[in-house]
């Protein structure tokens, strides 16, 4: 392909959202990561690709769901789970579950003190048009949503993908909040015994988004690729990405490496 094919093909993707599939499948084609960081933060009508991007995922939320998410949000069970990172989502859900008369012993890290849930829908219809479900939602010391993107041992997928899914999700938080999720966030959190020491914020202009993983897939994983100079040279570039998130779109990332015990709960 051309550089000037290559060029036509990249701006057609600035006026999609996150959620687009093609535009996921097209981020995973990128095998060295500074080229993808050049790409996202170069510019792209009166902002960067990256910007443009998360202004089109804003204007894609599906801002009405009829039956609302206090099912999911008060959930007193789980479903058994084959798959290995469902398997971990629901582990760490039992472990730092707060609820009624029980707070866990141990937090599970300091921006997520607990776990509220896990697998929580953001779409408003019955088709999930890219959107999916949350991974795990965290509870912050303010008594926030904090968005936690799971990924298991064995996974193919990159870090970047798992930011850029994190990303998505904290877009649809905050459109959200204000469309009946605020009030069922805090019906939720108050029937745990939580008590919040403030009232919760009309916006979510600060989202804390948490890409969690063993050992085994940092290890194992660079932004784009394992291989050698790339995976060295990647992980500064999606640093990059981060503190653009950061500065830019109130989206603070943080990446957290848990490691877990032999009778397969993390710890």
């Amino acid at each position: 392909m051309s550089s000037e094919q290559r060029a036509s093909e990249r701006r057609a993707f600035e006026s999609r959202a996150l959620t687009d599939k093609d535009l996921q499948k097209y981020l995973c084609k990128f095998t060295y990561f500074p080229e993808c960081l050049d790409w996202l933060l170069g510019p792209a009508r009166d902002a960067t690709v990256l910007g443009a991007l998360i202004e089109n995922t804003h204007r894609a939320v599906q801002r009405e769901r009829p039956m609302g998410w206090s099912k999911q949000l008060t959930r007193t069970d789980y479903a058994e789970a084959v798959d290995p990172e469902a398997r971990w989502e629901r582990a760490i859900w039992r472990k730092w579950r707060p609820y009624k008369g029980h707070m866990p012993v141990t937090k599970f890290h300091e921006l997520a003190s607990w776990i509220l849930t896990y697998q929580l829908p953001l779409y408003g219809r019955q088709e999930t048009d890219g959107w999916g479900k949350i991974d795990l939602v965290g509870v912050s010391q303010s008594y926030l949503p904090v968005v936690i993107e799971l990924k298991a041992e064995g996974s193919d997928e990159s870090p970047l993908a798992a930011v850029l899914e994190a990303v998505r999700y904290g877009v649809a938080l905050r459109e959200l909040w204000n469309f009946g999720l605020r009030e069922e966030w805090n019906t939720a959190i108050e029937q745990t015994g939580l008590v919040p020491s403030r009232a919760q914020p009309q916006e979510l202009d600060r989202i804390q988004l948490m890409c969690v993983a063993p050992s085994d897939y940092w290890d194992r994983r660079g932004p784009m690729t394992s291989s050698g100079e790339q995976h060295r040279r990647a992980w500064p570039a999606l640093r990059e990405l981060c503190d653009r998130l950061a500065t830019k779109h109130q989206l603070h990332v943080e990446f957290v490496k848990v490691e877990f015990s032999t009778n397969n709960l993390p710890r």
